[in-house]
């Protein structure tokens, strides 16, 4: 539509030249008419002119005549007199030829111009009656390229209308599925209810927490307050990932029974930790660790049970409480260190090639997470000085955080000797792990630990100085 739209503007912008055109020859033409029209008066005006003069000739020769006849000595005169007569008669006769002649030339010229006008206004109608029904083509090609338009943009709604049914049909789908899922789980555990023999009396008084494999979670609701099943890490995900009426009936089990997680083997042969937020969020009590493997993880674990210094134990965070999932902004100013101890394996020679930074990360987890959020904050590095680096960070420069569930969030703090010409590689030096809980607003000193959680030696007076502001 649109090359048709061009060419047929291009045909009309070429009728418009030829019209144009058309009407230059026909101003030529009218101004040649009114040249020629000039002359023929000219003409007619010299003819008459002549006549004037030949009757005036005629007059004045009667005249001489007569004076010729009463005077016979100015007989010469008159026959001279004759003689002019006589020429311009002859004149005036070539002169009235020549008039009609060019009368004749002029009406020829005036019939060819006739002609030409003719013509013209033929061409020039022509022209018009051409350009009015191109306009008229085009008013009714851009009328039907509007009425396209709204077919398009109808098509395009109902389209939408047709995604949404599809969309609430599948919707609509999926809970009948779901509903008929549920029925046939209840079937399934109402027949293996009955066939499921109750623990014995004697067994249940002898052993505190009993073992129960988990099956579906309207069987373990009715477990006893001594039931505890144990979850790994590949299982507890899947379980979360059914949606949240499984992982609300998990938390529901945990706010009377105990839930053990532990890693998966077949991921974590290597000995490495599962992030333990997770766990901490769905409410399980027990998070088994790979002591033997240091890291973030486990750091983690320290930081949480040394709120109750370190004596294994910690009351469970209150996950009922709706002000666990309220959202917190947390501002950390890492201001300055004192007697950070060198990487391990250095030696107090190589104090001066030392870049120390500071990293602040934000551990967090809620309910129904399939994965534990962290982000990072790093510090600018500073070379040479262990004994008190200041970094003295902004309010523009410090960590800033958005806290969503208070209740479990950590913040870890570490240490690094960051890599450098002389350093081809980052090392660990000391971290410090604290519960959001348990941060204080204001001035703080952080104290530092080891990587096996010991403050021994050269971190016995390990510390970081920082400004800590909490707010909504």
């Amino acid at each position: 539509l649109v090359e048709d739209s061009e060419s047929k503007q291009e045909e009309e912008r070429q009728h418009e030249v030829t019209l144009r055109r058309a009407e230059d020859n026909l101003k030529r033409v009218k101004a040649e008419l009114s040249e020629a029209r000039a002359e023929m008066r000219g003409a007619e005006k010299a003819l008459e002119d002549s006549k004037k003069r030949a009757i005036a000739d005629k007059e004045k020769a009667e005249y001489l005549e007569e004076v010729g006849q009463k005077a016979t000595e100015v007989c010469d005169m008159m026959n001279s007199t004759y003689e002019m007569k006589k020429k311009a008669k002859i004149d005036a006769e070539a002169a009235n030829l020549a008039a009609q002649e060019l009368k004749v030339e002029l009406d020829d010229k005036l019939e060819e111009l006739k002609k030409i006008n003719d013509d013209i206004t033929e061409v020039y109608q022509r022209a018009k009656r051409e350009c009015n029904e191109e306009k008229y083509r085009s008013s009714v090609k851009k009328q039907v390229k509007g009425n396209l338009v709204n077919l398009q943009h109808r098509a395009t709604t109902l389209r939408e209308k047709a995604n949404r049914a599809k969309v609430e049909a599948r919707e609509a789908v999926t809970n009948a599925a779901e509903k008929a899922a549920a029925e046939r789980h209840a079937l399934s555990y109402k027949t293996k209810k009955e066939k499921v023999k109750p623990l014995s009396a004697e067994l249940a008084k002898v052993t505190l927490l009993n073992g129960c494999k988990f099956k579906y979670w309207e069987k373990s609701l009715t477990l006893p307050y001594t039931s505890m099943h144990s979850v790994t890490e590949t299982k507890m995900k899947k379980i979360i990932k059914q949606g949240p009426l499984a992982w609300t009936s998990w938390m529901e089990y945990n706010n009377d029974r105990i839930t053990r997680t532990f890693s998966s083997d077949s991921s974590r042969r290597t000995g490495s930790n599962l992030n333990p937020m997770l766990p901490w969020a769905m409410g399980c009590q027990f998070v088994a660790m790979n002591v033997q493997t240091p890291g973030e993880e486990l750091w983690l674990n320290d930081g949480r049970f040394r709120e109750n210094g370190s004596s294994g134990y910690v009351l469970k965070p209150n996950l009922r409480n709706e002000s666990g999932a309220t959202i917190a902004h947390l501002k950390i100013q890492v201001l300055s260190g004192n007697r950070i101890p060198l990487p391990s394996g250095w030696s107090k020679l190589r104090k001066s090639v030392v870049a120390l930074q500071v990293k602040v990360s934000l551990y967090d987890a809620a309910p129904g997470d399939t994965e534990a959020k962290n982000v990072h904050h790093t510090t600018k590095t500073l070379k040479g000085n262990c004994f008190n680096p200041v970094w003295n960070e902004g309010a523009k420069d410090c960590a800033n955080f958005m806290v969503r569930n208070k209740n479990v969030a950590m913040v870890l703090f570490t240490v690094w000797d960051k890599k450098t010409e002389e350093s081809k590689t980052d090392n660990f030096i000391a971290a410090a792990a604290i519960p959001f809980s348990c941060l204080r607003h204001g001035y703080r000193s952080v104290q530092l630990f080891d990587k096996d959680n010991s403050r021994c030696g050269d971190y016995a007076s390990a510390s970081l100085l920082v400004n800590v502001n909490i707010g909504k």
